[in-house]
């Protein structure tokens, strides 16, 4: 696996909004892309400061994301926000990161087949972010089973995940889903047994 790390500073007083990009982009923008296995934002103890790593499962793959349009389009987007990038390096990893949560939530909803490419068109740009978001989040990824959709969810604990479901974001996002009580299949929630 190859990691990817970054310094970024900007002006202390963008904090919020410098946060609330990567929050909107699904934690460092890859997310979807081709290798790419995760990634985490790191707020460093010096205001105006973060450190980003993303994951992938070869360099080639980082490159490849790092030539194309998205990548031009985070660059475009740091410019706005007054980010400038201080120090880079690729690595790759002596052992594989493992972030883990201590509850887990799986839930598969049907989704008409005429609106399978609009819920993944949302699932990419606002539901994935509006989860990641969360207090307590630890990760997120979405499955297709046909015309099922299968959300699988991770938490610090199961309070964390009730508070979601509780939120108004939860709402925001079962409407940009477009489903509702009767399209769940499944609904389950898993606590972690501790080695």
């Amino acid at each position: 696996m190859y990691a990817r790390y970054s310094t970024l500073e900007f002006d202390a007083d963008k904090r919020g909004e410098v946060v609330g990009y990567f929050g909107a982009e699904g934690t460092a923008g890859p997310s979807g892309r081709p290798g790419w296995r995760g990634s985490v934002v790191l707020e460093s103890e010096v205001p105006g400061r973060l450190r980003t790593v993303t994951f992938w499962d070869t360099a080639q793959h980082f490159t490849d994301f790092h030539s194309g349009q998205a990548h031009s389009g985070i660059n475009n987007s740091f410019a706005e926000l007054g980010v400038r990038v201080t120090e880079r390096e690729g690595a790759d990893t002596v052992l594989p990161p493992v972030i883990a949560g201590g509850h887990i939530r799986a839930v598969t909803v049907r989704i008409a087949e005429e609106r399978t490419d609009e819920v993944e068109a949302f699932w990419r740009s606002r539901g994935r972010a509006l989860i990641l978001g969360q207090p307590g989040a630890v990760r997120a990824e979405a499955f297709w089973t046909g015309t099922e959709f299968t959300l699988l969810m991770e938490w610090v604990d199961e309070d964390a995940a009730l508070t979601f479901v509780a939120s108004q974001d939860h709402v925001e996002f079962a409407n940009g889903m477009g489903t509702g009580p009767d399209d769940v299949v499944s609904r389950r929630g898993m606590n972690r047994i501790k080695a």
